[in-house]
C-alpha cells in the first residue's frame, strides 16, 4: 500500500510527546510473542521523529507494518491511537472498491445537492502514477545551489510515498529541460494514469527557468510557458481531464519581500517570459493544471544551504501530515499558512509561496479515503 507509511506517520503525530518516547522505547526491547517484530538498535533510532520511524517501520516490515504499529501502540497504552490507525487502514482499503472507484459525485442526503466534485482516483490509476522531477544544482557562471541535493532527495521521497514513480533529471540546458517534458508527455503510463506532478528546481526569473549554461549575456532559459504547452490537451491528450501538479522552487524577480538575510540562507537567483492565452475554440486547451510557486512575481526564493529551500520543506511536511485528510489546494493552503507564520524562518525574514493558473474544476484527493454520503 503506498499510503502505508503515511498512515503509520500520522498515528505517531496524535501521540504525545511522552507516548511517543515509549513507543520509541519499544522498538528497542526484546521481540515480542505476537508479531515477533525484529527490534532496532539505538543507532537506527537516534533523531528520529513521527515520519522517520514511520520510514523505519515501513522499510523494515512491509506489509507487517501497520499491523506491528498497532501492536505496540496497545502495547503502551494509546488504545485510542491504535483503534484511529486500524480504521484509516479500513477506510483506505474500502476507497478502492469497484463503486468507490466511480463514485465521482457526494450529494446532500436531505436536499440532493452536489457538494463538491472529486478527480476519480481508483487502484490502477495509482499504479501508473508517474512524476518528473528536475533539480539544477550546479551552474556555469551563476551560483551554485547548495543544500537543493536535500530539496531532491525530500521530495523524491515524498512522491514515491505518494505513489509516483518518478523520472528525475540533474543539471539540465534549458534545452535539455525542454527535451525532458516532452519526453515525459509521451509518458506510456499517462494514458493510465489519475494526475501527475512536475517539480522544477533551478534558479530563475520571473517567466522562466535557468538551464545550468544560463549567462547574463547568454540566456539559457526554460520558459513556465512551455511546461503547460507540453502538458495542455494539445501537447498532451492523455493528461486531459487529469489533475496536472506543478511546483516550481526558484526566484521570479530580483526584489525582496521584506527580509533580512542570513548567513546560512541565500537567494535563488533570476529573466522574463510571457503567459499566453487560451484562444482554442472547441474545448479548454489548458485545464486541471495547479502550479505552485516558491515567491509572488518579481520577487527572490530563499534556500537554507544545508537544509534545502524552505518551500520544499513545509510541502513535504505539510503533505505527510495531512495528505490523507486534505485536498491538493488545502494542502498548498497549509503550506502558504506556515510561511505566513513564519516560526520556522529566521528572524525578518519573509517569502510567501502563490498559487497560480489554478484550473482545477473538482477537488483532489491524493488518498480521499471513504467518500461519505
Amino acid at each position: 500500500m503506498a499510503s502505508r507509511r503515511i498512515l503509520i506517520a500520522n498515528a505517531l503525530l496524535d501521540l504525545t510527546p511522552e507516548d511517543l518516547t515509549k513507543f520509541t522505547a519499544r522498538l528497542k526491547e526484546p521481540r515480542g510473542d505476537e508479531h515477533k517484530p525484529a527490534r532496532f538498535k539505538q543507532g537506527q533510532l537516534n533523531g528520529k521523529d513521527h515520519m522517520g520511524l514511520a520510514d523505519l517501520l515501513a522499510d523494515s516490515f512491509s506489509g507487517n507494518a501497520v499491523s506491528i504499529t498497532v501492536a505496540l501502540l496497545r502495547a503502551i497504552g494509546a488504545n485510542r491511537v491504535a483503534d484511529d490507525l486500524g480504521e484509516c487502514v479500513r477506510l483506505y482499503a474500502r476507497r478502492v472498491s469497484v463503486q468507490q472507484q466511480n463514485q465521482l459525485r457526494i450529494f446532500s442526503k436531505t436536499q440532493g445537492q452536489i457538494l463538491r466534485l472529486i478527480y476519480p482516483v481508483t487502484l490502477k490509476s495509482i499504479k501508473n502514477r508517474v512524476a518528473l522531477l528536475i533539480t539544477n544544482i550546479t551552474f556555469a557562471e551563476l551560483k551554485n545551489r547548495p543544500g537543493a541535493e536535500k530539496d531532491e532527495e525530500n521530495m523524491e521521497k515524498l512522491l514515491s510515498t505518494l505513489g509516483y514513480e518518478v523520472v528525475k533529471h540533474t543539471n539540465l540546458t534549458a534545452e535539455k529541460m525542454g527535451d525532458a517534458l516532452v519526453d515525459f508527455s509521451k509518458h506510456p503510463k499517462l494514458k493510465e494514469t489519475d494526475s501527475v506532478f512536475v517539480v522544477i528546481m533551478s534558479h530563475g526569473q520571473y517567466g522562466a527557468v535557468h538551464g545550468v549554461n544560463h549567462k547574463p549575456k547568454v540566456p539559457d532559459v526554460l520558459k513556465v510557458d512551455d511546461i503547460y504547452d507540453n502538458l495542455n490537451a494539445m501537447g498532451c491528450p492523455a493528461l486531459v481531464d487529469k489533475p496536472k501538479i506543478i511546483i516550481i522552487q526558484a526566484c521570479r524577480g530580483k526584489e525582496t519581500g521584506s527580509v533580512l538575510k542570513c548567513d546560512s540562507v541565500e537567494d535563488d537567483a533570476v529573466a522574463y517570459g510571457v503567459i499566453k492565452e487560451d484562444d482554442s475554440q472547441y474545448r479548454h486547451k489548458e485545464d486541471d493544471f495547479l502550479a505552485f510557486l516558491s515567491s509572488t512575481p518579481h520577487t527572490v526564493s530563499y534556500r537554507h544551504i544545508s537544509q534545502g529551500s524552505f518551500l520544499i520543506q513545509f510541502t513535504v511536511d505539510i503533505f505527510r501530515a495531512n495528505v490523507l485528510k486534505h485536498h491538493i489546494e488545502d494542502l498548498f493552503l497549509k503550506v502558504m499558512k506556515k510561511f505566513k507564520e513564519g516560526k520556522e524562518l529566521p528572524d525578518h525574514l519573509r517569502q510567501m509561496p502563490t498559487k497560480d493558473r489554478c484550473t482545477l474544476t473538482q477537488h483532489f484527493f491524493l488518498f480521499p479515503g471513504d467518500l461519505k454520503q
